[in-house]
C-alpha cells in the first residue's frame, strides 16, 4: 500500500470513528486508525517540518515563499506519499456496518478496498 493510501484511508476512517457501527465494524475501525496512525504519523512531521522550513528560510519580508523552494519541497512530499509502506489492515464487512449509520459516499470511496462484501 503506498503512503498516499494511508492517508486517505485514514481520513476516511476518521469520518466513521464517531459513528455507532456495531461491536465488529468498530473494533476494526479502531484497530485500523491505529495501525495506519503510526505509518502517517511520521509523514505527517516530515512534512510540517519541510513547511516550516520554507517559510522560515525560503521567505520573503511579505510571506511570498521562494518558488524554487516550494516546488523541491512539493517534490520531496509527493515522493514520501509515493513510498510503499507494509501494513495489515483489518477489513470491513458491509453486511456488519448498520443500515442506520450515516456514512457518505466519501467514506465508502476511501475506505473501499478494506471493505468485503
Amino acid at each position: 500500500m503506498k503512503l498516499s493510501d494511508c492517508v486517505n484511508t485514514l481520513q476516511g476512517l476518521g469520518m466513521a470513528s464517531d459513528k455507532k457501527l456495531g461491536v465488529k465494524t468498530g473494533y476494526a475501525v479502531a484497530v485500523n486508525i491505529n495501525r495506519l496512525s503510526d505509518v502517517v504519523r511520521p509523514f505527517e512531521q516530515e512534512r510540517e517540518k519541510l513547511i516550516k522550513d520554507l517559510r522560515e528560510n525560503h521567505a520573503d519580508k511579505e510571506g511570498n515563499i521562494d518558488q524554487k523552494q516550494a516546488e523541491k519541497a512539493e517534490k520531496k512530499i509527493m515522493e514520501l506519499l509515493d513510498e510503499k509502506v507494509d501494513i495489515k489492515l483489518m477489513k470491513l464487512k458491509l453486511g456488519d456496518i448498520p443500515d442506520d449509520v450515516d456514512l457518505t459516499p466519501s467514506f465508502f470511496a476511501l475506505c473501499g478496498d478494506l471493505i468485503e462484501e
